[in-house]
């Protein structure tokens, strides 16, 4: 087996700045300002509470909803009588359809 290949360095041409001078990285502090500038008087009012204009007021409490009950499915509807007759639909409906059949 061949023994790996060793890497080679090569020298990259990067252009780099010279580095900043203690002049150029220096931050103006306030005692001494780099330009004169004119400041008003202006004159300091003390900041005042707002007062308030109306009175909290109870919050009203939401009356409890009835929900509706749902109308009955009268199509998919089956069952048996107390007389043990097959109804399907309303078994109190005001009308009452009565199928008679004989298979023999």
């Amino acid at each position: 087996m061949a023994p790996a290949p060793q890497p080679t360095l090569t020298e990259i041409a990067v252009s780099t700045l010279p580095p900043p001078t203690a002049t150029e990285t220096a931050v103006p502090t306030a005692s001494s300002p780099s330009t004169p500038t004119a400041v008003a008087d202006i004159p300091t009012t003390e900041a005042t509470e707002p007062q308030p204009t109306a009175l909290p007021t109870d919050t009203p409490t939401p009356e409890p909803t009835t929900t509706p009950t749902p109308e009955p499915d009268w199509l998919n509807n089956a069952g048996r009588t107390t007389e043990n007759l097959m109804y399907l639909g309303n078994p109190n409906a005001p009308i009452t359809m009565v199928d008679f059949s004989d298979f023999m």
